[in-house]
């Protein structure tokens, strides 16, 4: 009797324990859940949707056996950062001020691909006697706060001779910034693609020479969770690449899925399609822009002084180099 009860003890145990194998193997497999978003919708965020439509992230090795969520536009820096610290998101596409403002903040960001490089430019309207950058002294100049746009603005205006009292800076964002330059409100706007190719093609007003700024739109994740997951994270970075070098070589096609997926009508996009370096990776240069930012969102005080965000921190290029 006593040898049969410890049997089955025996058979519990060990039934028990693959059980346990069988659900922790559960766990490294089927249920990882990657939730991929943007910050908004753009045409530099090309790669990830060309990615998204071609099932490329489904196929990749590394991520075949993960559950891929598509979540919207989260539309707000705060969301973002709330969303990543409580593990509700594993990987945004945005612009670089944005993350240089969540890293300052405290969360653990890492930039780990760019999407594409892209030029702002100025757009003043159609009817007024602007054709430089020095014409702009004294005009109304609307603009986006804390934004590469805004960096570039200033920056621009300044190898031109212009102080920044020397215009009248409007900060407004892309809405009302769109609707005061249709009611003529507004000279100028210093802003990213498909806005300006908008105003062109409506016939409301066109670009001002020698108004280029650069713009980095980057695929971030948390520090802790690219340590923990290399392979996944590695991955990620595979895919959005694959992306860009068939952007590369099917620009027609890449151009119709973009406007389909944001709603634009794709002689818009096809305008604004030569703005965007889609070969353009983690290089020195893009490296030294983003250090030069984040020391102007310091100075704005956007963040703190005490705690100026190093690029070398912010950018890791381990996996967009393998």
């Amino acid at each position: 009797m006593k040898f049969n009860l410890i049997k089955y003890l025996i058979l519990f145990l060990l039934a028990s324990l693959s059980a346990c194998d069988r659900e922790q193997e559960d766990v490294k497999t089927g249920d990882i859940v990657i939730r991929l978003g943007t910050f908004s919708d753009a045409i530099d965020y090309s790669p990830y949707y060309i990615a998204r439509e071609k099932g490329w992230f489904e196929a990749e090795p590394n991520l075949s056996q993960a559950n891929i969520e598509h979540l919207g536009p989260f539309g707000a820096r705060d969301v973002i950062a709330a969303a990543m610290k409580n593990g509700e998101l594993t990987a945004v596409f945005a612009a670089v001020p944005p993350l240089i403002i969540t890293r300052a903040g405290g969360l653990d960001l890492i930039i780990v691909e760019n999407s594409c490089s892209l030029r702002q430019e100025i757009a003043v309207r159609q009817e007024l006697p602007i054709s430089s950058i020095e014409d702009l002294r004294g005009r109304q100049i609307a603009v986006l706060a804390g934004t590469s746009s805004h960096f570039g603005l200033l920056k621009v205006l300044n190898q031109n001779g212009i102080r920044e009292s020397d215009a009248d800076i409007l900060y407004m964002p892309p809405p009302a910034a769109r609707a005061a330059f249709v009611a003529g409100e507004i000279d100028a706007w210093a802003v990213w693609p498909p806005f300006i190719e908008q105003q062109q093609i409506a016939g409301r007003g066109r670009v001002v020479l020698g108004g280029d700024a650069k713009i980095h739109s980057v695929m971030a994740t948390s520090e802790s969770f690219a340590n923990q997951n290399p392979e996944i994270a590695g991955a990620l970075v595979s895919v959005i690449q694959r992306a860009k070098k068939w952007i590369q070589q099917n620009p027609e096609e890449a151009q119709q899925i973009v406007a389909t997926h944001l709603d634009l009508p794709v002689d818009v996009v096809r305008l604004a399609w030569g703005k965007h370096n889609w070969a353009a990776g983690l290089d020195d240069d893009v490296v030294t822009d983003i250090g030069e930012k984040a020391r102007f969102l310091a100075e704005r005080n956007l963040t703190s002084r005490d705690r100026i965000v190093l690029a070398s921190d912010l950018i890791d290029r381990r996996f967009a180099e393998r």
